[in-house]
């Protein structure tokens, strides 16, 4: 079990950081240039498909992110043994991009139905039990896709997927609180 916790930990661990480094870029407003929503050419009868939260910004910075910090714990890390992930080659370093880029894509079928129920970005449900539903949802929908991602792509034990998502759910929780706290929210 240690050893899945372990390697659940370091192969998240990339795509963590990534996330620590978008909120500071989104805090410090840099890159501002790349605010661009996601669906500017999708409207559905002139409304949103995601919302503006939903930007080119973010999916640039999980998924280059990603890659850039794979390639740091790469070359600093002893974790080589645990996590295939931790390899610097073209190959890894475009998989890794798919993970970060799958954490992003895994926030879009929530903001998706968000908008259809007319949820306005960043707002919550009127009823206490979608504000539940949401809420769970807004805090796994990413980390499932990118902990499937790593499943495949690393070809990784179940065990590993299932403290992936504790982990990566918990991680998730914990910084949607620092967003909250410092008005990015």
């Amino acid at each position: 079990m240690a050893h899945d916790v372990l390697a659940a930990f370091y192969n998240i661990l990339p795509v963590v950081l990534a996330g620590i480094l978008f909120i500071i870029v989104l805090k410090k407003k840099w890159l501002g240039v790349l605010k661009i929503p996601l669906d500017l050419d999708l409207r559905i009868r002139n409304e949103s498909v995601f919302g503006r939260n939903k930007t080119w910004l973010g999916l640039g910075m999980m998924s280059f992110g990603t890659v850039f910090f794979t390639a740091v714990l790469s070359l600093t890390s002893n974790a080589r043994t645990v996590v295939p992930l931790y390899d610097v080659s073209v190959s890894n370093l475009m998989r890794a991009w798919l993970v970060g880029a799958c954490y992003s894509f895994g926030e879009l079928p929530n903001s998706f139905i968000k908008r259809r129920l007319h949820i306005a970005p960043g707002e919550q449900a009127n009823s206490p039990a979608q504000r539940l539903v949401f809420k769970i949802f807004d805090t796994v929908d990413s980390v499932i896709a990118a902990g499937l991602a790593l499943f495949i792509l690393y070809d990784l034990s179940l065990a590993t997927y299932m403290w992936i998502l504790i982990l990566g759910s918990g991680i998730h929780a914990g910084t949607d609180v620092l967003m909250r706290r410092i008005s990015l929210k």
